[in-house]
């Protein structure tokens, strides 16, 4: 099992990389990432699972048909955080 730095989170964040954790489900992935941005951000952050997420409906919106100068067309309604 490997060890996660949180070290290492750190400075990723302070540098405005992206970080993709990979490993066996139980070995503390999540539970880093909630630490560190709870102790840095307090509770302005989200978190989202990639496991649970809809890509079209979390993050680009549900699509409804709307109807402007006569012509009909989807707009997609977005969520709101």
């Amino acid at each position: 099992m490997a060890v996660i730095d949180r070290n290492w989170l750190e400075k990723y964040l302070d540098l405005d990389l992206n970080v993709l954790f990979i490993g066996l489900h139980g070995v503390g992935k999540t539970e880093v990432i909630k630490e560190v941005m709870t102790n840095r951000f307090g509770d302005k952050w989200r978190y989202f699972s990639a496991s649970t997420l809809d890509p079209w409906v979390d993050l680009i919106g549900t699509p409804r048909p709307v109807e402007r100068d006569g012509k009909t067309f989807l707009d997609l309604v977005r969520p709101e955080f």
